[in-house]
């Protein structure tokens, strides 16, 4: 890298400028930042929809279904963070203080002069989470007479829960007793299969009633 910094993790601070930041008087402002890093997200959403409108009389049915599949997919990439101070090239005063008014973070920075640096290792590099609904609806629109219409309908919505598509996943359940905490509520609980799993696969299935009479225009 151009920065003469190397020996950095694959990925953003290998190949790019790393985080930089300038602390001290007369500081520049910090370069790069999280706008800057290496990060791909993939967003795909499939929505099947259709219906079916039978005409019987005074009644105009609709019958239809609804599915939906929604996935993100997102990779994480390695990068590092560098933090130069004015103190590595402060002055001290004839008693020995630092002086901390005196130094430039900057010169720091073209001396190689680092005051602290840090490079997050991601257990998880990639995710890939998944959502799937599913609607079944029914609607009649009743006409009573030439000035009262009638919409009756019902429609079932089945929310499916979000899932990791490799299981990657964990959450804190507050109602799970914690071992190491002498079984206080409250510990991490995982995806997938196992004694830790969360054996989230339950659908939740919800009730749309409508009843809603209209005045028709004669």
């Amino acid at each position: 890298m151009k920065a003469g910094l190397t020996g950095l993790p694959p990925g953003q601070g290998a190949t790019a400028l790393p985080d930089l930041s300038f602390a001290g008087t007369n500081s520049p402002i910090g370069w790069a930042g999280t706008n800057s890093h290496v990060f791909n997200e993939a967003q795909n959403t499939v929505d099947i929809q259709n219906n079916v409108l039978w005409v019987k009389g005074k009644h105009n049915l609709t019958f239809g279904f609804q599915f939906q599949t929604l996935q993100d997919n997102e990779t994480f990439a390695q990068f590092a963070s560098f933090n130069f101070s004015n103190n590595e090239t402060a002055q001290f005063s004839p008693t020995g203080t630092l002086m901390s008014t005196t130094g430039l973070g900057y010169a720091g920075f073209l001396l190689g002069a680092v005051d602290s640096a840090s490079s997050p290792q991601y257990a998880v590099t990639e995710t890939g989470g998944r959502y799937k609904t599913y609607a079944f609806y029914a609607q009649d629109d009743y006409k009573l007479s030439s000035r009262l219409t009638v919409n009756l309908g019902l429609r079932e919505n089945i929310w499916s829960p979000f899932t990791e598509v490799n299981n990657v996943m964990s959450f804190l359940n507050p109602a799970l007793p914690n071992p190491l905490a002498g079984n206080t509520p409250g510990a991490l609980q995982f995806a997938g299969s196992g004694p830790d799993s969360c054996a989230c696969s339950t659908p939740v299935r919800q009730h749309n009633l409508n009843l809603a009479p209209r005045i028709g225009v004669a």
